[in-house]
């Protein structure tokens, strides 16, 4: 009675499919036999699921078509309702876990087991030693003559060119799991053994081990260990399928030389890691073994290689110590290992120089920070590390002084020529040097340098002496006539000076630059310019007269371009107007002629010069009372 009213839910629940829902909490196909092996290929075929609700197997529907939505339109179907005692000669066996046969459709499954529905009468000898590790399988042994399981002889899930689409129902709770999906691309070939396993996601990974689920021989999959150098031991993490349960490690002839012991059929670790000891004779390098498992059941085992490498600790090149002013950019600080690849990390106890707490790689350029008085001292420490390898610290100091100025007291202001002294030694005892030299005839900004042994941290310093130079100028020499007014030139390069002609009888007044006077014989006038300081200068003029009028015409000229006597001019005295100046070679040839009074010869006769010789000048004039004037000589040309 029992397993009608299962039959009549399974096909109620069939034809309302759109109230299923699917969820995390649905059960999840993950594998299948698609080619199966035996006598016939139907009854051979198997899926496997894992539940994730307790529930009575009968709960349970297989579904398959090549719809993407099996359970709606199902082509095939192995149900739960369907489960008998097995008929066939097939056997199902695991040397990882335990199996338990489902025999009954009231047969109750835990939550988060594995469950196979196979034909009840299958007759392949399975070995699923893959689909499990410890715990137990749930097989059910599906009769494919009760209803509703649909269920061919010939085969149904291989030997199909299209995708196929597969779905496992909780019909329960209503809940369906992901439709998984394969086609023949997975496989190499058709061949019989072909199996199909599912991730989470629902793709799937095609596989064919014979018509088996289970290993040929007990695999473990790890990390060969890197290490540094001193580590007394190491974790290697590892993962088993074929449940092997003892272990041998057979290291090689150098690694026995350097210590490492060889493990013969110890336990395997329950932890799922082995802890191997590492001698402390062994120094950096690569150390190599077999690592062989074993199933102690079927006395199976398998060997694969093993390595330790062990990495040496980086060692440091340390910085030397540095000492800075206040101020100072100091560049930045690179690192330099016994190990190439190294990073480096570095610590500062003391930020208040102006570097922050650490850092990694170089320390980076920084300026230095003293405002204090005393000196500041900053231990840096310094880290390499080389995969995961660090090695000793090692450190240097960074100091940074305060800066120091000498004081002076400033040199008053001196007249030119006046000799003074720049002292060697400042107000405050530091010793030092000027520079440039002492310069008592202009006034000088003068930089003060302190000498090596007062340290470095002490600041240039400057000082200004004031030099007052008065440039006195009387003017140039020259010819007047008697009695006619003459005003003198002078000067003294600056304002707010005093002067002071003599003598100062012909003067109007002898106290200003530029006096009148009206002379009536030779006279030489001597001036004086004074500043406030106390500072004079002196110059002197000579002014020639003559009673008559008439023309000044030196005896020599040398226009060398030295700036001397380059050029030869007329000096008229009481002239009012001048007609020509000539002057001719001694082929008679005329060389030079102008009617300007400010103009000359410079030695000079069509853009040539002209050799060294003597030269006729002839001049003519016209005298302030309309007198003509004229003046004929010889003059020398010296180059």
């Amino acid at each position: 009675m029992n397993q009608q009213i299962i039959k009549h839910f399974a096909f109620f629940s069939f034809c309302y499919l759109m109230i299923f829902r699917v969820a995390a909490q649905c059960p999840l196909m993950e594998g299948a036999m698609i080619n199966s092996c035996g006598a016939n290929e139907g009854p051979n075929e198997f899926i496997v699921f894992s539940t994730t609700r307790p529930n009575p197997v009968s709960a349970y529907n297989f579904y398959y078509s090549l719809n993407n939505q099996p359970s709606s339109n199902p082509t095939k179907t192995l149900a739960g309702a369907s489960v008998s005692n097995k008929s066939g000669t097939g056997t199902i066996t695991s040397l990882c876990c335990k199996i338990k046969n489902v025999t009954s459709p009231t047969a109750f499954i835990p939550a988060n087991s594995k469950v196979i529905f196979i034909p009840s009468n299958f007759d392949w000898q399975y070995n699923i030693s893959s689909l499990c590790s410890g715990d137990t399988i749930y097989v059910a042994f599906i009769n494919t003559s009760i209803a509703p399981t649909n269920w061919d002889v010939a085969g149904n899930l291989g030997n199909f060119p299209a995708t196929r689409y597969l779905q496992i129902v909780d019909i329960i709770n209503n809940c369906l799991s992901l439709p998984v999906s394969y086609d023949q691309s997975i496989w190499s070939a058709n061949l019989d053994g072909n199996a199909a396993l599912w991730n989470s996601a629902g793709s799937p990974t095609g596989f064919n081990n014979g018509c088996d689920f289970g290993p040929s021989g007990p695999s473990i999959s790890f990390t060969n260990s890197t290490i540094c150098l001193g580590t007394s031991s190491t974790s290697i993490p590892f993962t088993i399928t074929g449940c092997p349960d003892k272990y041998s490690i057979t290291w090689n002839a150098s690694s026995v030389t350097a210590g490492f012991s060889n493990i013969t059929n110890a336990s395997l670790p329950t932890s799922s890691s082995f802890i191997l000891n590492i001698p402390p004779t062994a120094v950096a390098g690569n150390y190599s073994a077999n690592l062989t498992i074993q199933n102690s059941l079927s006395n199976v085992t398998s060997t694969f290689p093993l390595m330790i490498t062990i990495t040496d600790r980086p060692t440091i090149v340390a910085p030397s110590n540095k000492t800075v002013c206040n101020g100072i950019v100091l560049s930045a600080t690179n690192f330099m290992s016994s190990t190439s690849g190294a990073t480096y990390s570095w610590t500062n106890d003391n930020t208040s120089i102006g570097l922050s707490a650490s850092g990694n790689g170089s320390v980076p350029a920084f300026t230095a920070v003293n405002t204090g008085a005393i000196p500041q001292t900053a231990n840096v420490f310094v880290t390499a590390d080389v995969n995961g390898c660090s090695g000793t610290p090692v450190s240097y100091t960074i100091t940074v002084n305060s800066n120091t100025t000498p004081l002076f007291t400033q040199i008053e202001s001196v007249c030119t020529g006046t000799s003074f002294n720049l002292p060697a030694i400042s107000n405050n005892g530091i010793l030092g040097s000027w520079d440039p030299a002492i310069n008592n005839n202009t006034t000088t900004t003068y930089t003060f340098t302190s000498d090596p042994t007062m340290g470095n941290c002490v600041l240039p310093v400057t000082m200004t002496v004031e030099v007052h130079d008065i440039n006195v100028d009387a003017g140039v020499d020259n010819i007047v006539t008697a009695y006619v007014p003459y005003q003198l030139q002078g000067s003294g390069g600056a304002t707010n000076l005093q002067y002071t002609w003599v003598p100062s009888s012909a003067l109007n007044n002898p106290t200003v630059p530029n006096p009148i006077a009206v002379l009536n014989s030779d006279t030489k006038f001597y001036l004086t310019v004074s500043d406030g300081s106390g500072c004079k200068g002196y110059d002197s003029v000579m002014i020639r007269v003559y009673r008559d009028s008439g023309f000044y015409v030196p005896s020599a000229f040398t226009p060398n371009g030295d700036g001397l006597n380059d050029v030869v001019k007329v000096i008229p005295v009481s002239i009012s107007k001048i007609e020509y100046f000539r002057i001719f070679n001694r082929y008679g040839n005329l060389v030079f002629e102008t009617s300007d009074i400010s103009k000359g010869w410079d030695g000079n006769y069509k853009n040539k010069k002209q050799d060294t010789g003597s030269y006729i000048f002839i001049v003519k004039g016209i005298s302030i009372t309309g007198t003509p004037v004229v003046r004929k000589g010889t003059l020398l040309l010296i180059n």
